[in-house]
């Protein structure tokens, strides 16, 4: 049996000028890896998918060398900076270090959180791990919370730090 041997694509001036015009158009968006593929999927000759993706991985990784990009989140990327802008438009300050957001509670199965940047819900759950919420569960969420009134709640016996 003969094991041929894809040689990857080559990276081009045209094609990290193309990444260039896709960062611009960005803006200070965060982007997936995947949205970068396929932007540079049409410049690939030949066409090729995953030629395209592991360009993405190439710019990716050098751009984080240069300090032109960063990590968002598990698998997000985009500029440095100091703002952040939310899905309503709305625009928050990024501190320079993590912050750890505490919830105690005696019941975690209850509690949601909300990703306002990028739209993932997340359900504690017993085992005191934050899950990321199935896509067809969203529904069932958002329903149940526009039926919330502001003067519902626990009677103040949770707490968060």
């Amino acid at each position: 049996m003969v094991k041929l041997r894809v040689r990857p694509p080559v990276l081009t001036v045209d094609l990290r000028q193309a990444f260039e015009q896709f960062l611009d158009e960005q803006g200070d968006r965060i982007f997936i890896r995947s949205d970068l593929a396929r932007y540079l999927y049409p410049l690939t000759e030949p066409r090729s998918r995953g030629g395209a993706g592991y360009l993405a991985d190439l710019l990716i990784r050098q751009s984080c060398e240069e300090g032109k990009l960063v990590r968002r989140g598990h698998r997000y990327w985009g500029r440095p900076g100091s703002r952040r802008r939310l899905l309503s438009g709305a625009e928050i300050e990024e501190l320079d270090v993590p912050v750890e957001l505490i919830v105690r509670t005696r019941v975690p199965e209850k509690w949601l959180a909300a990703d306002l940047e990028t739209g993932e819900l997340w359900v504690a759950g017993v085992t005191r791990q934050w899950v990321r919420l199935p896509a067809p569960a969203r529904l069932e969420v958002l329903h149940a919370l526009s039926g919330v009134s502001a003067g519902k709640g626990d009677g103040g016996k949770d707490r968060t730090v």
